[in-house]
């Protein structure tokens, strides 16, 4: 606006000044037409060149002859000017007279407040070639590829292109009513032409949480005219609305070595309108997010992997006024997400996802220091799914079956190997390990095939019989893969069987002397003791401690001991041979021992 045009506001705002000044004096207010905008009897239209100051909390005016006091409550309003070019739309808190001035203390006024009768209904259409610096899509935007930003490990290539095609602003309110039959403020913001490159080269994985502000971009001023009508003609009051786009992203962590292109396209209309049931949501969500094919070559298929990244984060302001309290917002999160599973189907899937939300000051509309919050449903879709590796298709045991071995110690490890349908050795395959008879113990009870489609664990024979083990591989849907289970069989050394059917408590007859009672209790570390009870030569009880062992001798196993009780014997007893199993043997002198 130039000079000339701020005089002639000016001058009539000085009329109107005038006109409500005597509406003041009458304490009362004219009829009005049904139609137009027109202030209340609270609003004063202040001559503009009497302004000497306007700060975020007053408002300073000079004092003249005949001029009305302001007054807690009164609405100053006054259009733009070079010294002020947002105008004013204030609520008086309170007044400091002196000589030359009033001194307001002032409080963002709402639309509400200032008008008996308003009807705005206007479309701001954002054409930007008036102004160069400022131009659609990639200079709202960021070019990673030119601005640059680093994320250690990561490369980031191509642009991400905002567009603000329209602002719509809705407000009505009838002379008579206390609050505004209807409101609406509308915002358009789409992300056409963009498309981005991510790269991480490396095995190493990536974890960034600290979300990040790429650019700030403030937008043209909308002036939005309202024509308010005096007795004297019509009176245009500027509302300056100040739009802004912050442009975040991150965070983001990739496991290993990844790449993604993706174009994405998405369009908001952010929306909120009052009407007779207060408040409501009217935004409105598209997209169509694609990405280029996933090369194999792009990723380490031998590994899970996960990547998961805020592609871009969009903030839409805009403000009344330049004010915060008055200020719409819209933020829009655009997140990526990527799993690798070679064992499943579809091993890989590429998915996108955006939440929409914001929240609107009523304070202008309505004269009420609250917030509208309102959000769109979250949009979760898959973009891109499918798979690298051929699928798991026959289970085979490799090494390691029908082995022999002794209690709490390691056999010879397990080995299996795993093909695909075409008979090629298959990696990443997951199989599980289970004992399943014996007691023993596996390192692990789940394994993966390696790059070579073969797969390891170690076995600890327990002390029971059979000894076995079985190894699974399945399909995603749970089924079983061919020759899937096998089971590995271990046998235990003949005398390790014939040592365990010895452990315990054994009555030794007939006894000696006549009438007493004697026990041996053989344990598992080769050592073991007598008790007697009832013989004269010692209290009931007393303990007398031997060794023990079995030998394989000659094709059979025999029972040997040494101690109190048998010093100097023949290390076995020829004649008496153990049966399998144990539940009596003979000893020395025809001995008999039986189990208890």
């Amino acid at each position: 606006m130039q000079p000339r045009h701020y005089l002639a506001a000016a001058l009539t705002a000085a009329i109107l000044y005038g006109c409500k000044k005597e509406n003041k004096d009458n304490n009362q207010e004219p009829d009005i037409p049904a139609t137009g905008n027109y202030l209340n009897a609270k609003a004063t239209v202040l001559d503009t060149m009497l302004i000497t100051q306007v700060t975020a909390e007053s408002v300073s005016i000079n004092r003249t002859t005949g001029s009305v006091t302001p007054k807690a409550g009164d609405i100053l309003v006054a259009p733009a000017t070079i010294a002020n070019p947002d105008g004013v739309l204030r609520k008086v808190v309170s007044v400091v007279v002196s000589a030359n001035q009033y001194a307001c203390t002032t409080e963002q006024a709402g639309l509400n407040e200032a008008f008996r009768q308003l009807d705005i209904n206007s479309v701001y259409e954002n054409d930007f070639t008036a102004n160069s610096t400022v131009a659609k899509g990639v200079s709202l935007g960021f070019n990673f590829s030119t601005e640059g930003t680093s994320i250690p490990g990561v490369k980031i290539t191509g642009t991400l292109k905002l567009n603000i095609p329209s602002v719509k602003l809705e407000y009505v309110k009838k002379d008579g009513s206390l609050m505004p039959e209807k409101v609406l403020i509308q915002a358009d913001l789409n992300t056409d032409g963009s498309a981005l490159e991510i790269t991480n080269k490396s095995p190493n994985s990536i974890k960034l949480l600290e979300e990040v502000t790429l650019k700030e971009i403030p937008l043209p001023v909308i002036r939005l005219t309202i024509p308010v009508t005096t007795p004297l003609g019509i009176f245009p009051l500027p509302v300056p609305l100040h739009q802004k786009v912050i442009l975040k992203w991150l965070p983001v962590t990739i496991s290993n070595k990844a790449a993604f292109k993706i174009s994405p396209k998405i369009n908001v209309v952010f929306g909120a309108q009052y009407g007779k049931n207060g408040w409501q949501n009217i935004s409105t969500f598209s997209s169509n997010i694609s990405a280029d094919s996933l090369l194999q070559d792009n990723f380490n298929t031998l590994l899970d992997m996960n990547a998961s990244f805020t592609l871009f984060k969009p903030v839409y302001q805009i403000a009344p006024y330049n004010s915060d309290v008055l200020k719409a917002a819209v933020e829009i999160p655009n997140e990526l997400e990527f799993d690798f599973t070679p064992n499943r189907t579809p091993q890989y899937a590429l998915k996108f996802s955006t939440s929409v939300t914001g929240k609107v000051s009523s304070q202008l509309w309505l004269g009420e220091h609250n917030e509208f919050t309102l959000s769109v449903p979250l949009i979760d879709k898959t973009i891109k799914e499918g798979s690298w590796l051929p699928r798991p298709d026959t289970l085979y045991i490799v090494a390691g079956n029908n082995q022999m071995g002794k209690t709490g110690q390691y056999v010879s490890p397990l080995s299996v190997e795993v093909k695909d349908v075409a008979g090629r050795l298959y990696p990443g395959a997951k199989v599980e390990w289970t004992v399943t008879g014996g007691g023993g113990a596996l390192d692990s009870a789940l394994t993966h095939t390696r790059s070579d489609g073969y797969s390891f664990n170690k076995w600890k024979l327990g002390s029971g019989t059979p000894q076995q083990v079985q190894v699974s591989v399945k399909k995603a849907d749970g089924s079983h893969v061919k020759g899937s289970p096998v089971i590995f069989k271990a046998s235990l050394d003949s005398v390790e069987i014939y040592k365990q059917s010895m452990l315990g408590q054994w009555l030794k007859s007939p006894a000696d002397p006549a009438g007493s009672t004697t026990y041996c209790h053989m344990q598992a570390d080769g050592k073991g003791y007598y008790t007697v009870f009832n013989n004269p030569s010692w209290t009931d009880g007393t303990k007398f401690g031997m060794t023990w062992n079995i030998v394989y001798q000659n094709g059979r196993y025999y029972y040997w001991e040494s101690g109190f009780w048998h010093p100097g014997f023949p290390s076995i007893e020829a004649g008496y041979p153990l049966t399998y199993p144990v539940s009596s043997f003979n000893f020395h002198n025809n001995t008999v021992y039986t189990k208890q």
